[in-house]
């Protein structure tokens, strides 16, 4: 899951928050994200699709977990993005 938290001064700045641009991602042969672009002016991004569509793969790469084979992602300072992952990490100090 990602978020997008926005700071006061998100609400007076114009413009796209979130860019990305033109993304491309494989994994081995198979072409996971193929030309991914949008852009996020304000509010809450969902991202719906079927199992192995690339999901979790676009939102590590807006969340700068993972690098694109090619193209970028860009915010702007008036935005926050996170990740929680889909699989458990346990803390093993704990």
């Amino acid at each position: 899951m990602a978020w997008f938290s926005d700071v006061p001064s998100a609400s007076s700045f114009k413009g796209p928050l979130l860019v990305v641009e033109d993304l491309h991602v494989y994994y081995g042969q198979a072409h996971a994200l193929q030309g991914i672009s949008l852009s996020l002016s304000q509010g809450v991004l969902g991202v719906v699709g079927r199992n192995g569509g690339g999901k979790s793969t676009l939102l590590r790469i807006m969340a700068g977990a993972e690098a694109p084979d090619s193209g970028r992602v860009t915010t702007t300072g008036a935005a926050a993005v996170g990740y929680l992952g889909q699989a458990d990490q346990l803390d093993e100090k704990l």
